[in-house]
């Protein structure tokens, strides 16, 4: 009951705010420059998160956070605040601020989920930062303190904390899975024959392996497109992340 009823106070506290007018405003403005989200977020700075929460009118705008979204919309801050404005007052805005309460209240009624335990969690712990792009080799380019993206993972790894994401871009698949798919990698878990994982040949260059066992018993790698053998010695395990998990 508390939680619901904090819930409440916010949504009060944005109507007077006018943030709902804000995030309607800022999705007409997108959908009239046929912008996408995530275009918008990084131009903005943003993780995509942050910016859905604004057009939904529910996260507070700072001075700079609103100066990095008119940017990203093409246009300067008083002109953005002149088309809010008249989107406002032409009544542009009522059906997509009713869309957006509406979409509101469906989250609010699946926004805790149940562990196997009986407790409960916000599924917005379940969200994780996504990195990769394309490299050379069918490799993939992974830094992993720069992530403008974010994935929520399955509820069945909430408790692993170490799980990060990464684009499946890897040319070496071929069609096989769309590069839009994102991998759950988890670090902390033991790769064994027949997983999928990731090996890092540097500390940023990884390749996604089918772990195999040869006819000696020695573990190796797989890679695909042309097939290929990386032979792990023990000093690679720690460079073995498990793919846990893989969201088309």
């Amino acid at each position: 009951m508390a939680w619901k009823k904090e819930q409440e106070r916010r949504q009060e506290i944005n109507k007077s705010s006018g943030l709902k007018v804000l995030g309607a405003a800022l999705r007409y403005i997108r959908n009239e420059k046929s912008l996408t989200l995530i275009e918008v977020a990084e131009n903005a700075e943003m993780t995509l998160s942050v910016y859905h929460r604004i057009e939904m009118g529910q996260r507070e705008v700072s001075d700079k956070e609103y100066k990095n979204i008119a940017r990203a919309l093409g246009m300067d801050v008083e002109s953005l605040k002149a088309e809010i404005k008249r989107l406002d007052e032409a009544g542009a805005l009522e059906e997509i601020i009713m869309h957006n309460d509406t979409k509101y209240k469906v989250n609010n009624m699946t926004r805790i989920a149940n562990d196997h335990s009986g407790n409960y969690i916000d599924v917005d712990t379940l969200k994780v930062p996504v990195f990769g792009i394309s490299g050379t080799d069918g490799s993939i380019l992974i830094d992993r303190t720069v992530s403008g993206k974010e994935a929520t993972k399955p509820a069945f790894l909430f408790d692993k904390r170490d799980v990060y994401g990464v684009s499946l871009c890897s040319r070496r698949l071929g069609s096989i899975l769309s590069n839009r798919a994102v991998m759950f990698v988890a670090p902390s878990e033991v790769a064994s024959v027949g997983d999928i994982a990731l090996y890092y040949k540097t500390d940023q260059q990884a390749f996604v392996v089918s772990v195999r066992e040869d006819e000696t018993g020695q573990l190796y790698g797989l890679m695909w497109n042309p097939e290929e053998r990386i032979y792990f010695n023990n000093d690679d395990f720690k460079k073995i992340h498990k793919v846990v998990d893989i969201a088309l």
